[in-house]
């Protein structure tokens, strides 16, 4: 019994092994449509002229071993198969003609399959090339929130390569360094600011400043060394529903009622200038206008007394406008003038 055994477990086991190597060896050959990205090198010095032509549509016939195509019919279908024909040559600007028949058997991805290319549709491609140009410009170093009164920016002239049919077209005649895009400088350049309120003119030192690259271009730095005296910049702003309070003592809430000839006064809009990064996140709630009010000021006439509002504002900022005056009055509880509405400001 236990030699029937074995020698059915071998002969199994043969026959497993004849299937597969035969599966193996069978070929079959099959057309499949599928994308074809085409790309230079890195180190390329061009571009497309076109970049739809980087992703052209090709029919490509397969042959090999039955399990490949099989595994292969499942990736195309599944998008799951990338070719990428990366393009070594170094062609000239204007049209390139470039033969595919002979290109796609070298591919990683076909040969490790053991796939063979039968044949490729359309066989051949002309694309056109647009060469890779540098052109040399000064960096100048630039800010919106403050002034930048001296500069020093290391190194003083980039590199910019951009494709030959762009390089008429180049808008810029300089490289902006934006010493304000990242967080830890405007940290710094705050901080500065505030010192250099009692110590001016101290330089401020800024390491890895980006520069803004023009559209379609490549430098060949990115960042630059800053060193700048730099001062505040005052900006104005119009701050509306700036709430107007009056300032009473409690014992003259107790006995009298105030009324205020136009209530449209007491909520206005100011006009305030100051530090631009100081003024850029202000707002009304920031700002306390207030009415100061005597113990004179309790009449019993139909007169009205003019004020003007006094206002408290952050450091460094200040009012731009004439201060607004508010006409109010003051009148006992029990004998509050009919015609106009009695209202309390706590």
């Amino acid at each position: 019994m236990a030699q029937a055994i074995k020698t059915f477990t071998i002969v199994l086991v043969l026959t497993l092994l004849i299937w597969l190597y035969a599966d193996q060896a069978s070929s079959q050959t099959k057309s499949f449509m599928m994308w074809l990205s085409l790309r230079p090198p890195r180190s390329a010095e061009w571009r497309f002229a076109d970049p739809n032509a980087e992703r052209v549509p090709v029919e490509i016939q397969f042959s090999g071993p039955s399990r490949s195509m099989r595994e292969l019919q499942e990736d195309v279908e599944d998008d799951r198969f990338r070719l990428t024909y990366v393009i070594e040559a170094d062609p000239p600007s204007g049209p390139f003609r470039l033969v595919l028949a002979d290109k796609l058997d070298t591919l990683e991805e076909i040969e490790r399959r053991g796939l063979r290319v039968e044949s490729v549709n359309p066989s051949e491609l002309t694309i056109q090339v647009d060469r890779l140009v540098t052109k040399e410009l000064p960096v100048v170093a630039k800010a919106d929130s403050f002034k930048i009164v001296q500069t020093t920016v290391s190194p003083p002239t980039v590199k910019v390569v951009l494709p030959k049919s762009q390089i008429d077209t180049l808008a810029a005649t300089e490289i902006v360094a934006n010493v304000e895009a990242l967080e830890a400088h405007r940290l710094q350049i705050r901080e500065h600011l505030r010192e250099a309120a009692t110590n001016p003119g101290q330089a401020i030192e800024l390491y890895d400043v980006p520069l803004i690259r023009p559209p379609g271009a490549v430098l060949k730095d990115e960042r630059v060394f800053v060193k700048a005296v730099i001062e505040r910049r005052d900006q104005t702003k119009a701050l509306r529903s700036v709430y107007v309070r009056f300032d009473v003592s409690q014992d003259q809430w107790t006995k009298y009622d105030l009324e205020v000839k136009n209530n449209a006064d007491l909520s206005i809009e100011v006009t305030v200038r100051g530090p631009s990064d100081v003024i850029a996140s202000l707002t009304p709630q920031d700002v306390r206008a207030f009415v100061e009010i005597n113990t004179s000021d309790a009449i019993k006439t139909e007169g009205w007394l003019t004020r003007t509002v006094i206002f408290v504002l952050p450091e460094g900022v200040i009012l731009d406008q004439i201060a607004p005056q508010v006409q109010f009055r003051l009148v006992e509880r029990q004998k509050s003038t009919a015609g106009y509405a009695s209202k309390s400001y706590p």
